[in-house]
């Protein structure tokens, strides 16, 4: 497993990733029609705009030539509303085949790292409220901060606000 920066290459893996990842993850909490409308073109053009911004990182796990996972990150987005944390991790992505194998870990590591270096500290991430992964960053050390709100094809969801006061930067495989 190589875990990299993410380059413009990496795009069409990468919103594979991503679609798949939402159809199998987000089934029963997402609805259907919002995941039966997802297209790669689409996230193609958002990950194109990610890379593209020196402020996101971004870093991709490969496998056999083939990105089987991601993670972006950078400054906190919404600051004004959780202003204890300078730094998110937007999202985290890895395909289900490969889950169990420490990608996720060896990813968060890469990127906090990375926001490390950019001296930033304490970071946070939103996950959807009926999603296990939260299990996960929990298992990293995310403390729950606050739940939020917000809306998909007419359906309300609550994401969780999880922090990390000062990041882990040295996880542990």
């Amino acid at each position: 497993m190589l875990i990299r920066k993410a380059t413009y290459d990496d795009i069409k893996d990468m919103a594979k990733v991503n679609v798949d990842s939402w159809r199998i993850t987000y089934k029963n909490i997402i609805p259907e029609t919002y995941l039966d409308s997802m297209s790669y073109g689409l996230r193609e053009k958002s990950f194109q705009k990610a890379l593209g911004d020196e402020q996101i990182i971004v870093y991709a796990a490969e496998e056999d030539e083939e990105v089987v996972g991601y993670i972006i990150g950078g400054k906190n987005r919404e600051i004004e509303e959780f202003p204890a944390y300078e730094g998110e991790l937007y999202a985290l992505y890895i395909l289900k085949e490969f889950h169990g194998r420490g990608i996720g870990k060896e990813l968060v590591s890469k990127l906090f790292g990375e926001l490390k270096a950019r001296e930033i500290q304490h970071v946070m991430v939103k996950v959807l409220k009926d999603n296990p992964a939260k299990l996960f960053y929990q298992r990293l050390g995310a403390k729950y901060v606050d739940v939020t709100c917000f809306e998909i094809s007419y359906s309300k969801l609550a994401e969780e606000v999880y922090g990390w006061e000062s990041a882990p930067f040295d996880i542990k495989k």
